[in-house]
């Protein structure tokens, strides 16, 4: 508890290098090992760090250590991965979410959405849109902005219209 605890002190300072020291530390000098927690602190940090590629790592170590990720540590992976503009992996994590019967929360999708458009992957950002209205997920107005901008850079502005028209019902 301690450790995770210190690990999610190290988000709110900025220090993503010492919460993934600590969670080194954690495995290797003591008897203990990291549990969905201490995981979920640190890839927490890297998303809010925009380490996208530390993040991708921790859920792969977390595989290796037994640790099911849950839908909170998938979802900071994907807007980590928004963050770092890396449309394809946080595409590849949301199916992956899906594939593993966790049902993406509203940022994940909103985050997945955005590192799309941010891509210019209008046609993508669209898809992962429209596969949330298909599971009765009802989008936030940052789903809706980044895919807005997603018509933006795809010169779809009919799209526009008819996902402005959506949000103003």
């Amino acid at each position: 508890v301690s450790y995770s605890a210190a690990i999610s002190v190290c988000r709110d300072s900025g220090s993503w290098q010492q919460a993934l020291a600590l969670l080194d530390e954690l495995m290797t000098t003591t008897d203990l090992e990291p549990n969905v927690v201490a995981f979920s602190a640190a890839v927490s940090v890297c998303e809010t760090a925009a380490r996208w590629q530390q993040a991708l790592n921790l859920v792969a170590l977390m595989q290796t250590k037994n640790v099911e990720a849950d839908v909170i540590i998938c979802s900071a992976a994907v807007s980590a991965c928004e963050k770092g503009v890396q449309w394809q992996h946080a595409l590849g994590l949301l199916t992956s979410m899906q594939l593993h019967d966790l049902r993406p929360a509203v940022v994940a999708y909103s985050a997945a959405t955005s590192a799309c458009a941010k891509s210019a992957k209008w046609q993508q950002a669209l898809d992962i849109f429209a596969s949330m209205e298909k599971r009765d997920m009802v989008p936030n107005d940052f789903t809706h902005g980044a895919a807005i901008h997603a018509c933006e850079i795809g010169e779809k502005w009919r799209q526009a219209l008819d996902l402005l028209a959506s949000i103003q019902t």
